[in-house]
């Protein structure tokens, strides 16, 4: 086995400083030309529950009652800068927290205002994460009548026993008939979260789940193994659970997942989608570099070279919004995304050699190849599904090669 250990995230944080070029401030580089097709982020960070497995930047609160004026207010800042006129939008992402935790009023002030005052693409895509117990139909067709038009539900599970380890508001039939209420008025993109080999799942619970999702026709769901967070609740109790420490269950239970959605394809390593009914838009722009656009307490993004992230204490955030020439990210080198573009295409399940012509890339990819972690196509470093279940541990390896130098 050429893996020791699946890992199950592939953010390389520190090793990456050495492309750090120098400290820079927003408003200059908000002075520089845009393109076509970037993203917006925006970020609520509230939750009116919190997962067992999460240890996300949000807070257990109702949002503040002048919170979306704040964003807005930011936004306007943004549609007034020369990087935000020239650009088109073809993604929104709304994350937290759960938006969906907004009053509807502020959830329509926040839409209009994104139609207001950004160039979005005819066919944008809007999606907002949501909970179903913080949705409910009424919300659901106000906001799909402001635009939103992709959801991404955080289901984790049908299970209700894995529902309340998960910490999830409502048992299974509860899921599934707000799902199925959802999808009865029409609306075709609709996603969800799905774990898997979480504390003691079984086979037949898992396959219950994906048994529900072919009923329901969801257009794509993503598929996460547990990551236990030390931070998080289930993080605090492991001792309470039997755990299996080796990768045997997670593989089970990925080929299993596998073999019975074959009615959905990858669109990257952790999603899996219905054909032509979900292209993530946001997910797959900002692999090519685009930029994101951060709005929000706690909101991260990316403009040109300029890697940014608004505070997540609201009084430091609001002194930003008012005060943007106060604002400094951290601006990397061009050769950075040369290697990040390149190498984040193997989330998107390929590499291209020709990008970095790199002679150690290249041969430890030959030798996947042998050992069956890919393919070779039209010129191509293909995935195949064993190279999807180790994906993390080859992205991380390539860019260890690269770091080598």
């Amino acid at each position: 086995m050429r893996f020791s250990r699946r890992i199950k995230s592939h953010h390389m944080g520190p090793k990456l400083k050495r492309y750090v070029d120098r400290p820079e401030s927003l408003v200059n580089i908000l002075d520089t030309q845009g393109e076509k097709e970037q993203v917006i982020y925006i970020h609520i960070p509230y939750c009116s529950n919190i997962c067992s497995f999460c240890n996300m930047n949000r807070s257990l609160n109702k949002p503040k009652d002048n919170y979306i004026d704040i964003v807005v207010d930011q936004l306007k800042y943004y549609s007034q800068t020369k990087r935000f006129k020239t650009s088109t939008f073809s993604s929104v992402y709304f994350g937290g927290g759960t938006p969906s935790v907004l009053s509807e009023p502020d959830l329509v002030k926040i839409l209009d205002a994104l139609h207001k005052y950004a160039n979005l693409e005819p066919d944008v895509e809007i999606t907002m994460e949501t909970s179903l117990s913080d949705l409910g139909i009424d919300k659901f067709k106000i906001v799909n009548s402001h635009g939103v038009n992709r959801l991404s539900i955080g289901i984790q599970t049908f299970s209700n026993r894995g529902r309340k380890l998960l910490n999830r508001r409502g048992d299974k039939d509860f899921a599934f008939n707000s799902l199925k209420e959802i999808r009865e008025t029409g609306f075709e993109n609709l996603n969800i979260d799905l774990i898997y080999n979480y504390f003691e799942e079984t086979k037949e619970e898992l396959l219950e789940d994906l048994r529900l999702i072919d009923m329901l026709d969801i257009a794509g769901f993503s598929i996460y193994s547990l990551i236990i967070m030390d931070q998080s609740k289930l993080g605090r109790k492991l001792h309470e659970y039997e755990i299996d420490e080796s990768d045997s269950k997670d593989r089970e239970f990925f080929d299993t997942l596998i073999e019975n959605t074959q009615n959905y394809e990858y669109l990257e390593l952790t999603k899996r989608v219905q054909k032509g009914r979900d292209e993530y838009k946001y997910i797959r722009q900002r692999l090519k570099g685009k930029d994101t656009f951060p709005l929000g307490a706690g909101a991260g993004g990316g403009i040109g070279n300029l890697s940014v992230m608004n505070p997540i204490i609201m009084d430091e955030y609001k002194n930003n919004v008012y005060n943007p020439e106060t604002i400094k990210g951290m601006y990397f080198k061009d050769e950075y995304f040369e290697l990040k573009r390149a190498i984040d295409t193997i989330q998107l399940l390929y590499y291209d050699p020709k990008t970095l012509n790199n002679e150690k890339i290249n041969n430890f990819l030959d030798e996947l190849e042998q050992e069956d972690y890919l393919y070779k196509e039209d010129g191509l470093y293909k995935l195949n599904d064993n190279g999807v279940f180790w994906g993390n541990n080859i992205i991380n390896s390539v860019w260890d090669l690269v770091l080598e130098d």
